[in-house]
């Protein structure tokens, strides 16, 4: 397998619509950062095993770690649009940082044979339906342990499409886009725990990344939500995420404290300054509630251990960011585990870039 965020068959291009200049030139830097190498497939050092799950409302295989093989699908937040991470010991380069690198500087005790495959697009928003439908499809082949997909129905709540290749003609549309994202995560297995993220207002992106058609009425937004929240109640291996609480303590700049660890307000911005995606520092804050909640659900057996500060978070990002660039290059560093994978199918298209949470096109004007 490939490091790097993975191209899906089937993504869209045709069908984007006449954009104002500025906007083209937010494409075009999309698809340049579709093509920069990220890592998707990632292996850490050896480390102490998890231990197999065996208590929590979600089930889980009776014979792999929750952590064995875990896949991320969704939108930019996943794919690490603009996150850049640097060096905490100022001896490296500045590194492109997606959620799966994100995710095992948050999670100190992953496996040396354990991996984590990012197939999270920038592109999500020109076609959710084709997207979604195919990022799951690839998730599926890799009989995953764990998915972990934050951002995954952003699309499917905000957007100005109808998720079927169509334009949206009403809010109470979005009701009915969103449950095409639940129909592609029900065909998850049932004893494989879904971390899903709810829809945070992002209005302040508005005439930044976001277009004004693009973004729910709050109301809806409100009634998308109470929708998500009642889906994952009926679904046990739903680990729902707060987005939505979480962005709003990104976006307050205040101190905040995810797994006993303290992001404090002068250690840097936890979102960029298209107040839609994260910085590294928010990238980092993501991964490790979601490594809380994943304890939370499955309790102590899940064998989720994070690391003891910040510093040492971003130390193994760091690190993690540049064994995806080196797996991708076709070179593995010296003295560092690598995690084995295997080819895959030679009619899927080489992978594309790491994204944001959840990218879109400016304001049209």
């Amino acid at each position: 397998m490939r490091r790097g965020n993975e191209s899906i068959p089937g993504q869209p291009v045709a069908n984007i619509r006449i954009l104002s200049g500025r906007a083209m030139a937010c494409v075009a830097a999309l698809l340049v950062t579709a093509t920069s190498p990220v890592g998707a497939i990632v292996q850490s050092p050896a480390a102490k095993a998890p231990a197999a799950v065996t208590s929590g409302e979600a089930p889980k295989s009776a014979t792999r770690g929750v952590l064995d093989s875990v896949v991320f699908v969704g939108a930019s937040a996943t794919a690490g649009f603009g996150v850049i991470i640097t060096d905490p010991e100022k001896k490296g380069r500045n590194l492109p940082l997606p959620l799966s690198a994100s995710f095992e500087g948050a999670v100190s005790n992953l496996k040396p044979e354990a991996t984590l495959r990012n197939f999270g697009s920038s592109l999500f928003f020109l076609s959710p339906g084709v997207t979604g439908t195919a990022q799951i499809d690839r998730a599926l082949e890799l009989d995953p342990t764990l998915v972990v997909a934050v951002d995954f129905l952003f699309w499917y709540g905000y957007g100005d499409d109808d998720g079927k290749g169509g334009t949206l003609a009403s809010e109470s549309q979005r009701l009915e886009k969103l449950k095409l994202g639940f129909r592609q995560l029900e065909r998850i297995g049932a004893s494989v725990p879904v971390v899903v993220g709810n829809l945070p207002d992002m209005s302040g992106a508005v005439g930044k990344m976001l277009s004004r058609s693009q973004m729910p009425e709050l109301r809806t937004l409100t009634e998308l939500n109470e929708s998500l929240t009642t889906w994952a109640a009926a679904h046990p291996n739903v680990v729902l995420f707060p987005l939505s609480e979480l962005v709003g303590k990104l976006k307050s700049g205040e101190t905040i404290t995810i797994a006993n660890l303290e992001f404090k307000k002068d250690g840097g911005r936890l979102l960029q300054s298209d107040e839609l995606h994260p910085t590294a520092r928010g990238s980092l804050a993501m991964s490790l509630r979601i490594a809380e909640l994943l304890r939370e659900k499955l309790g102590a057996s899940a064998g989720i251990e994070t690391p003891v500060d910040e510093s040492t978070a971003q130390r193994r990002a760091h690190a993690a960011a540049q064994r995806a660039l080196d797996m991708r290059a076709g070179g593995k560093p010296a003295g560092t585990p690598m995690r084995s994978t295997s080819n895959p199918p030679p009619s899927l298209p080489a992978e594309s870039p790491a994204a944001p949470a959840t990218p879109t096109v400016p304001a049209k004007s």
